[in-house]
């Protein structure tokens, strides 16, 4: 049979059953490190924000702040999955990115040499710092709601054209199971005609684009795209005299991206 092509991207957010939540569940999820916060703050436990939106101008814009309760967002990275709610991700950032990259960054600013590996661990920090920032997920969602749609659509039609030049040839599909990060998220649905006489059937792929496919997105790409960063030539750069760096909480800054 022919087929009718149809795709659609699922911009939706994720609702959350009512259950008793797991015990050592990390519910703030700290999009920028509080050891990293730290190294801007004089006592260990709070610094200086800079507050951008005021209720009246007598407020200060800049606030002595605890650092616990800067840059995060209550379960930034937990996801509901298999009856139960996760927070392997943000484990797996902190174990496999963090925890490495600020033991190399111990040893630059201890004036130490830095080895292949401690500069590895650093350029894998400024991608996981660069992708896990709300401000990120905000990019990714406006980007995903232009773009989804075109490839589900393309996509489709290929695999549909692939599908009729196997059946001209009598070539037998073959089922291959290669899971991914997205191989949970997409659904694909044959839906048989209304008409029993048409030769027409829709295809129809789903994808939804949220939390959840933001974060397999950031596992692609940190296991994927972001070793090209391995590769480059870092350098240091430090302030002139007593000026200092400012810390936002999107602290990775792309230049000339193209």
């Amino acid at each position: 049979q022919r087929a009718r092509r149809g795709s659609c991207a699922t911009l939706a957010g994720e609702a959350k059953l009512n259950k008793v939540p797991p015990p050592n569940i990390a519910r703030n999820s700290h999009y920028v490190p509080m050891a990293m916060l730290r190294r801007w703050s004089e006592d260990g436990t709070h610094v200086f924000a800079y507050r951008i939106l005021v209720s009246t101008p007598k407020i200060p814009e800049w606030r002595r702040r605890s650092i616990r309760g800067l840059a995060y967002h209550r379960d930034l990275y937990t996801v509901f999955e298999g009856g139960q709610e996760l927070d392997d991700f943000e484990r797996w950032l902190s174990s496999e990115y963090e925890q490495p990259a600020l033991e190399a960054i111990d040893r630059l600013l201890g004036r130490s040499r830095l080895t292949p590996a401690d500069w590895r661990s650093i350029a894998r920090f400024v991608a996981a710092q660069d992708i896990r920032t709300p401000l990120s997920f905000l990019e990714s969602m406006r980007r995903w709601g232009k773009q989804i749609p075109d490839i589900l659509e393309r996509s489709i039609r290929e695999a549909i054209k692939r599908l009729e030049e196997m059946k001209e040839k009598g070539v037998v599909p073959q089922q291959k199971s290669e899971p991914n990060e997205f191989s949970d998220l997409l659904r694909v649905t044959i839906e048989p005609p209304v008409d029993p006489n048409s030769d027409q059937t829709l295809v129809r792929a789903d994808v939804p684009a949220g939390r959840r496919l933001w974060i397999a997105a950031m596992r692609h790409l940190l296991t994927g795209a972001a070793e090209t960063l391995c590769r480059h030539r870092w350098s240091v750069a430090e302030p002139y005299g007593d000026t200092e760096w400012p810390l936002t909480d999107h602290p990775a800054l792309r230049l000339n991206y193209y």
